[in-house]
């Protein structure tokens, strides 16, 4: 008879746990994380915040939280997480136990190692009783959004072009000395460099002044990108550490351009994150902002092919009223494509090819 109620007592409290602890397990539990900050660049150390909480008087015996990570964020030094590292994603799991009104804030190192934009959208959350009896699932939707801008290199890494498409002397000039007349001062904005400072315009004024150089309005520099690895290339990108390449001499061209307060444009023939109907080509123009929109379409590039690369070349032709200096990122050159850039020259406009090339990436000069 003693055994019996025993064994009656243990069953009473295993229900009455398992209704209690695993029927109440996520009740008033919440979650967030988040990015500490909307963007960086590659090669940046970013932090992930996460921030759980149990708002009642009961414990939480056990969580287990459950997400998916894009393996291009790199985390380091982690400890209590059980990562499952695949090749394009990576699968987290970690267990918690929350006393009552408890909150949790944890930090995480993330490294940048690739361009794109990076979404945390999903955790799920599960808890239960003391011996698992009884459990309850919950997914938590985030909204928490990254941009990772291409890697800028140093602008001596850039095999620049030193002649143009007829064979004149390049851009290279204009885009690495900045050797233009000082037409007068401006307000400083961000990204002008130290070496741009007025000093005694900043004395007499009471603010940061930089020198306003007279080439903005004669350069209209436009930078191309062509992710075609071959000729015969029509859609996968088959070479995509090469075109990351490209990329990155693009945004380093650019960002240099627009910080000696030039203007500059970008376009591309691959697909957008937003698969939008019309080729990427974004008008010159100068100033922070217009960079920043740059770098967002170059984190935004897929790599697959959208239209020719001819085929934008052509449009360039048509839309061109302007004159532009344009420097074009290829792997490759074809007789159509010299064929338009040909034509772009004809109509007054400075063409030049930087080629990228497997070997390191070693600049072949153009020739006609």
């Amino acid at each position: 008879m003693g055994i019996t109620w025993v064994i009656m007592i243990c069953a009473a409290i295993l229900v009455f746990q398992s209704f209690v602890m695993g029927g109440f397990a996520l009740k008033r539990v919440s979650y967030t994380r988040e990015f500490n900050r909307s963007s960086a660049y590659v090669g940046d150390t970013i932090e992930i915040v996460e921030v759980i909480a149990n708002r009642k008087p009961l414990p939480v015996i056990w969580l287990r939280m459950e997400s998916t990570i894009d393996a291009s964020l790199q985390f380091h030094g982690v400890t209590g997480i059980d990562i499952d590292q695949g090749e394009r994603s990576q699968h987290h799991k970690s267990f918690f136990t929350l006393f009552p009104y408890r909150r949790i804030r944890r930090r995480h190192q993330v490294r940048c190692m690739k361009r794109g934009i990076y979404r945390l959208e999903s955790v799920v959350m599960t808890a239960g009783d003391l011996l698992g009896i009884r459990t309850q699932s919950r997914k938590i939707n985030l909204q928490a959004e990254l941009i990772v801008y291409p890697a800028i290199i140093p602008m001596q890494e850039v095999p620049l072009p030193s002649h143009n498409w007829q064979g004149d002397i390049s851009v290279r000039r204009w885009i690495v000395d900045d050797p233009f007349i000082i037409s007068g001062v401006r307000d400083y904005r961000y990204g002008d460099g130290m070496n741009q400072i007025s000093w005694k315009a900043t004395a007499r004024t009471g603010q940061i002044q930089v020198y306003q150089r007279d080439f903005t309005a004669d350069h209209r520099l436009v930078v191309l990108l062509n992710v075609e690895v071959t000729e015969a290339m029509w859609d996968i990108v088959t070479d995509e550490a090469l075109i990351e390449k490209g990329i990155a001499y693009a945004a380093t061209i650019i960002t240099n351009a627009i910080s000696l307060g030039m203007t500059a444009g970008f376009g591309h023939n691959a697909h957008s994150l937003e698969r939008t109907a019309a080729t990427i080509r974004i008008p010159s123009h100068g100033g922070n902002e217009h960079l920043m929109t740059i770098l967002g379409a170059m984190s935004r590039l897929q790599m697959k092919r959208k239209i020719a690369f001819h085929s934008m070349l052509e449009e360039e032709l048509a839309d061109s009223s302007e004159k532009n200096d344009y420097i074009i990122i290829s792997t490759h050159m074809t007789p159509v494509m010299a064929d338009y850039m040909d034509r772009l020259a004809a109509k007054g406009h400075s063409v030049q090819l930087l080629s990228l090339e497997k070997d390191d990436l070693v600049r072949k000069e153009a020739v006609l």
